[in-house]
């Protein structure tokens, strides 16, 4: 840690006043307590969502991949749940069709304040999954729609370091 000679360390120290001693270690402290994961702090996650409808299913099937070095992760609530129910925000998910759009059914499943469950996305593991065509107030079957297409927002973010494999 010390790269330079402690001789030359004590020679400096020895001039500076008290309180310009104290601003110097302080600095030099904080800098040697800055975290790693700062320096991704200003990139955003990179990422691909694949969006593709199954009429015979009566669902839309999603791939969340990653296209970054690091770690991905998701929150549970906004990812669609093993029955393809949406639990996240109004207007997470819409169906665009013939000019008009549906909005995802408002479900509130509730919210997680601390140690909540989350999906880990790496580049060999995408996460999966699907929405219902249910989940959408529309007019018509979606099933019989055949120019349709979907809006899914999440936020994917780089995992802690605390998290990662």
């Amino acid at each position: 840690m010390f790269t330079v000679g402690w001789l030359k360390q004590a020679t400096i120290f020895r001039t500076m006043k008290i309180h310009e001693l104290a601003i110097f270690v302080l600095a030099w402290c904080l800098l040697g307590c800055s975290p790693e994961s700062g320096k991704r702090d200003s990139v955003p996650p990179m990422f691909r969502m694949s969006v593709a409808p199954n009429d015979a299913l009566a669902r839309f099937d999603l791939v969340l991949e990653s296209e970054d070095p690091h770690p991905l992760c998701l929150s549970a609530e906004q990812w669609p749940d093993q029955w393809g129910e949406l639990g996240g925000w109004t207007g997470q998910a819409k169906v665009i069709m013939h000019n008009t759009v549906s909005p995802s059914k408002f479900k509130n499943f509730g919210y997680c304040p601390s140690n909540c469950t989350r999906w880990t996305i790496t580049r060999e593991q995408p996460l999966h999954g699907f929405i219902a065509y249910d989940q959408f107030a529309s007019s018509e079957p979606l099933a019989t729609v055949v120019d349709k297409r979907l809006f899914f927002e999440v936020q994917p973010y780089v995992c802690p370091k605390a998290s990662r494999f």
